[in-house]
């Protein structure tokens, strides 16, 4: 990707950084479908669980408001539809989505 072309999502930098850690740390495992299913995440789930603080979430969907998520992440809009199509059709690995979010998004 060309550094000077515009990225096409924008995220707070510091959430971010946090975010692309958790994806890159191995320590969650990947699931399809839900947030969090007591056993593992999906990225978006990771993303929750972040802003809540602990280790897992109980939501099994996004909410469309949960306090300290990222606008840009909450609610039905075309960043989220990405990560969750990555995360759940495409079979991309938390790594994998950590590279796209680093390359796709800039952070402000």
């Amino acid at each position: 990707m060309d550094k000077n072309a515009q990225k096409q999502y924008r995220l707070p930098k510091e959430f971010a950084e946090k975010w692309i850690a958790e994806l890159r740390s191995g320590k969650h495992e990947q699931i399809k479908g839900m947030l969090c299913d007591g056993a593992g995440f999906c990225c978006l789930g990771i993303a929750d669980s972040i802003v809540a603080g602990n280790e897992k979430s109980d939501w099994g969907t996004i909410p469309q408001y949960s306090e300290g998520v990222p606008k840009e992440i909450i609610g039905d809009n075309t960043l989220t539809a990405k990560l969750t199509s990555m995360n759940d059709e495409g079979n991309k690995t938390f790594p994998e989505i950590a590279d796209w979010i680093e390359s796709s998004c800039e952070l402000y």
